[in-house]
């Protein structure tokens, strides 16, 4: 099949999540908490009207747009200021195929999200991956630098940052759009835990574009809505590279309703954060553990002084995510918090190890 393949595709290996068993799941950072107990209910009743699935769904996401306006109505955000996709990872794809022709560079950061460099390369642009320093922070004076000597055409910023649980700094991030004469994506997907935004600065900078998602804190990660927020111009540019009817009436409708129960999801949340900074200080008694990075997300990142953790924890049906045993990540695991009954069994499992 390479024959048909394009060349610089041949050697790349497709992103695979494959599924296994398991009694707590902490490897992905989704929540771990149930749904407000009128959500079934709510989506049930919605499902009887048979066109609410026989039927396409708005292509604009009208409600939806309307609703997370209304939810940042505190940042002057209107409907024309949203743009609603399958997960961060789609509206990632489309700021990619509107921006950059191919061999033109993205900047990314490095460890970071995989989608930044995978959607660069299926949209043939050159990534050029900037690396976080050793303790996985972001050296603002060499991205500086990168920005004038690269001329990129896109600039992606995740804090906090996924992996590593860091926060870029408000005033780093200003710097970096001062300097770009590029869209630059501040990818907010976790800022529900860390409380800190851009929002109000969108329509000073025109070239930037938030990312946020109903994945992590809405507890919607199996229903894969995702959008991003920028000036109208920008909003209106995004629309060129996306699909039509590329949200499900479904997702639509729950995402909707999550962000009418906002309060109780941000309970959650707070309780995440709490459980968060327990695990913290047990992780860091034990002996195998050299270093939990601080975080201002719903995970932790653990640099382990052993390897085989990850398999270990599996076969007592615990997942949690490791890294290859070289690179940036070398000796990392990564362990999303669940409740506190979850976390307390994954500290005795780790005891044991």
């Amino acid at each position: 099949m390479n024959k048909y393949m394009r060349k610089d595709l041949q050697f790349y290996k497709p992103y695979h999540s494959p599924i296994k068993p398991y009694e707590i799941k902490a490897d992905a950072n989704e929540s771990p908490y149930p749904h407000h107990e009128a959500f079934v209910e709510h989506m049930k009743g919605w499902m009887e009207d048979k066109d609410n699935i026989t039927r396409y769904p708005d292509t604009d996401a009208i409600l939806l747009r309307q609703r997370i306006a209304k939810h940042y109505e505190t940042y002057k955000v209107n409907e024309e200021n949203v743009i609603c996709g399958v997960g961060s990872d789609q509206i990632i794809d489309i700021i990619i195929k509107v921006f950059v022709e191919p061999g033109e560079t993205i900047l990314a950061p490095t460890p970071s999200f995989s989608m930044y460099k995978l959607g660069g390369l299926l949209n043939h642009a050159y990534v050029h991956e900037y690396a976080l320093d050793d303790e996985f922070h972001y050296d603002i004076p060499a991205l500086l630098d990168l920005i004038e000597f690269e001329a990129p055409k896109l600039i992606f910023l995740c804090t906090p940052n996924n992996p590593t649980g860091g926060l870029l700094d408000r005033a780093s991030i200003i710097q970096v759009l001062d300097k770009a004469k590029c869209p630059v994506v501040v990818d907010e997907v976790y800022a529900e835990f860390s409380g800190e935004t851009m929002l109000d600065l969108f329509e000073k900078y025109p070239n930037m574009i938030i990312l946020r998602s109903f994945s992590k804190a809405y507890g919607l990660a199996g229903l894969r809505t995702g959008y991003a927020i920028a000036n109208k111009e920008m909003i209106d540019t995004l629309y060129i590279g996306k699909p039509p009817y590329n949200l499900s009436n479904y997702s639509q409708e729950a995402s909707i309703f999550v962000l009418d129960h906002h309060q109780f999801y941000m309970n959650q949340v707070q309780e995440i954060k709490k459980e968060r900074e327990i695990m913290k200080r047990h992780l860091e008694t034990l002996s195998f553990v050299e270093k939990v990075y601080e975080s201002e997300t719903n995970f932790l990142l653990i640099k382990v002084e052993r390897t085989g953790i990850q398999k270990l924890l599996e076969e007592k049906l615990i997942l949690i995510r490791d890294y290859p045993p070289t690179g940036n990540l070398a000796g990392c695991i990564r362990i999303t918090i669940g409740t506190a009954q979850e976390n307390q069994k994954i500290l005795e499992k780790l005891r044991e190890v």
